[in-house]
């Protein structure tokens, strides 16, 4: 929940698809992950009613296997308004 002119941080990894992981930190385990697709989650955010203010988007690093990204968005302040 937001209040009106709340902001929103999203970080993800940017890709179509999921992927899966058996082991994380030294550990056996089974993780699946999900991609997203940057113009897809703009376009749910501002269905949702979100302003999307920026994003910014970057190459994977050496340790990383997708690019990450980071939107943020914010709630309209009349949002929730009633008449």
């Amino acid at each position: 929940m937001l209040r009106p002119g709340g902001a929103l941080l999203l970080a993800y990894q940017s890709g179509v698809g999921r992927r899966t992981s058996h082991q994380a930190c030294g550990y056996a385990v089974e993780l699946e992950a999900f991609l997203h697709h940057t113009p897809l989650v703009c376009a749910a955010l501002a269905t949702a009613g979100f302003r999307v203010d920026d994003r910014l988007e970057r190459a994977a690093r050496p340790s990383e296997r997708h690019p990450q990204v980071f939107v943020l968005a914010r709630r309209p302040q009349d949002a929730g308004a009633r008449a």
